[in-house]
């Protein structure tokens, strides 16, 4: 099946499979190398943007973190 723009023709295919979703390692915080029970302590200073790139990136990973105040700054726990 065709159909005609003003600019390009395009062929409308099925059962083409979707790629896997590859995953930008580069990240300010060490999310992808914490395995369940480690944890890294960051600058209070940066509190409400750790808490939602640790959130963020539990979500679109399926992990999980926690973050609460520490000595020294604010410290996150991968949990699960």
């Amino acid at each position: 099946m065709k159909y005609r723009t003003e600019v390009e023709t395009y062929r409308i295919t099925y059962s083409v499979p979707i790629p896997e979703k590859i995953y930008n390692l580069r990240t300010k915080y060490p999310f992808p190398f914490m395995s369940v029970g480690h944890s890294f302590l960051v600058p209070r200073a940066k509190e409400q943007s750790i808490r939602s790139c640790a959130r963020d990136y539990g979500k679109t990973h399926d992990m999980k973190f926690t973050c609460r105040v520490a000595p020294g700054g604010i410290r996150v726990w991968r949990i699960a």
